[in-house]
């Protein structure tokens, strides 16, 4: 078998954020808000700031703890009208070391990610393992 990398044993796909993506309830099609804050507990700067234009962001989960608590500020519009919210998203997940290979140590995976607590309207897990590919969306969330 060959590779291109010198190790490719050791690629890693493992990562510590969350993909989260807005959808329209109605439609189910893709929504951009402003994000006006983020906030997680047990981090001491804002995860998000600055009233930034998103529907599709990442967000760190801590690592040291079985779950991460999210504090959303956020503006969306519907039907010409805006609207500012403030809601909560407590996410659960298991971390799950696992050894590629010999040469490479263990790598820490996410995996069995679920919501035990939200203020949003409706919430989907999508893909239960957080992978550092940048295609796949972990939670959908729908306003």
């Amino acid at each position: 078998m060959a590779s291109c990398f010198n190790k490719g044993d050791c690629l890693k796909t493992n990562t510590d954020k969350v993909r989260i993506i807005f959808k329209k309830k109605a439609d189910g099609k893709s929504d951009t808000i402003t994000l006006n804050s983020v906030t997680a507990q047990n981090f001491t700067t804002p995860l998000i700031s600055n009233a930034q234009v998103l529907n599709i962001f990442d967000l760190r989960i801590d690592p040291n703890q079985r779950f991460t608590n999210f504090i959303f500020e956020y503006k969306y519009t519907r039907n010409k009208k805006d609207t500012t919210r403030n809601d909560t998203l407590k996410i659960t997940y298991r971390p799950l070391a696992r050894v590629s290979a010999t040469d490479c140590g263990a790598f820490l995976y996410f995996t069995d990610l679920n919501y035990v607590k939200t203020g949003f309207d409706s919430i989907r897990i999508v893909n239960p393992q957080l992978l550092s590919d940048g295609a796949i969306t972990n939670i959908q969330i729908f306003l």
